[in-house]
């Protein structure tokens, strides 16, 4: 899996024990290699030919790459194009999920994002779905391909969830006008279909919940994240879809990631007059570079109460910290996000909000886990030793 990830990587580590409010990410396939992963499989009707990766900077569509996009999208997707004879295309992660592993109230997020444009009279489906694990040395095909839970978006009108087991007529079937969860416009929407505990299922878009959910049903014990488009014969669909994926987290009192497409994530951060942390590795990287000044790495996530004790009484209307900070590139990273959590795997990081400081070099000075309470006063002598030549 190739991550859009600026140069410095260290060796990834395995977190096993996230901290408050922390999620951790399991896979995530995007296509930026320009090129469907190995790790994703084609299902149903999918062939190389109806089902590939496309440049979204070559669409005549100037919306596609507006706002979060360009960094939770980067360059590339994957396109489906359906047509009266390959009406179901599919996708599927050969990384799999075992719901034991969430305890009695972990959570399991299966989510992808999905660009929606225009309403359209046809019953399209574009769905996250988590498919059941094929008898031990089988590729899913045949009736394996139906032995699934399903949650997507109808035409731009509804959300729906079923649950099929071996054909593709829906045991359960449940949906929601669309417009009771979020507004409708175009642009990119995350949908996820979450697992809680060992047997309830929720049904998200942009991190609001359905009001079917939850759904009990327990069973398929190990599963595996995809996506599935579907289009009528007489009206053919093309869709596009990113970042498939699955983050966890065995607390139940973990909240919902705030979606990218919201524009809470950015906008939300950091109240207005405050110090501003740039939210892009790559530029604060390549300003590190420029400058020779170290790169101040923040890692939190909005439901952290030492992040909000920060936001609060340190970068709010704190001159000397204000100051402190001008000797540093700054960045923020949150951990609940995709590419966020990618980075705090490679940094080994389990504990919010964290301070990690590297140098021109690359090479990391010192790290910081702030407490509940975290004083200032304490934390920038220690940051401070990072200036010191090296």
């Amino acid at each position: 899996m190739q991550l859009r990830l600026f140069p410095i990587l260290f060796s990834l580590c395995l977190l096993t024990a996230p901290g408050h409010a922390q999620y951790l990410l399991h896979t995530w396939e995007n296509f930026e290699s320009g090129v469907i992963p190995p790790s994703l499989i084609m299902t149903h009707n999918a062939t190389a030919e109806n089902t590939r990766v496309i440049d979204l900077t070559r669409l005549n569509d100037p919306d596609i790459l507006k706002g979060a996009a360009r960094e939770e999208c980067g360059r590339f997707a994957v396109g489906f194009q359906t047509d009266p004879k390959q009406r179901f295309l599919g996708l599927v992660s050969v990384a799999k999920m075992d719901r034991s592993r969430l305890g009695a109230g972990g959570k399991a997020l299966f989510q992808a994002d999905v660009y929606l444009k225009g309403h359209t009279s046809a019953t399209h489906t574009v769905a996250v779905l988590a498919l059941a694990e094929p008898p031990e040395g089988a590729t899913p095909s045949g009736s394996s391909l139906w032995r699934m839970y399903r949650f997507g978006i109808i035409s731009q009108k509804k959300t729906y969830f079923s649950f099929t087991n071996a054909t593709p007529e829906p045991q359960v079937y449940m949906h929601q006008d669309l417009r009771e969860v979020i507004p409708i416009n175009s642009g990119w929407h995350r949908i996820q279909l979450v697992f809680e505990g060992q047997s309830e299922i929720a049904c998200y878009v942009d991190g609001r919940r359905t009001v079917f959910s939850p759904i009990t049903d327990r069973t398929f014990p190990i599963i595996q994240p995809g996506v599935l488009i579907t289009a009528p014969e007489d009206a053919p669909l093309f869709a596009i879809v990113d970042n498939i994926s699955i983050q966890w987290t065995p607390d139940p009192n973990t909240p919902m990631p705030e979606s990218p497409w919201v524009g809470s994530s950015e906008s939300a951060a950091l109240p207005s007059g405050v110090t501003i942390w740039p939210t892009s590795p790559e530029q604060s990287w390549a300003e590190s570079k420029r400058t020779g000044k170290p790169l101040l790495v923040m890692f939190y996530n909005h439901a952290s109460r030492s992040y909000q004790s920060l936001v609060n009484n340190v970068f709010s209307g704190n001159e000397t910290a204000k100051q402190n900070l001008e000797r540093f590139v700054l960045l923020r990273v949150d951990v609940n996000q995709l590419r966020g959590g990618a980075l705090a795997s490679k940094f080994t990081v389990t504990r919010v909000p964290t301070f990690v400081v590297l140098g021109p070099d690359g090479r990391e000075r010192m790290r910081i886990v702030a407490n509940t309470n975290p004083d200032w006063r304490k934390i920038w002598p220690e940051l401070e030793k990072t200036l010191a030549p090296q």
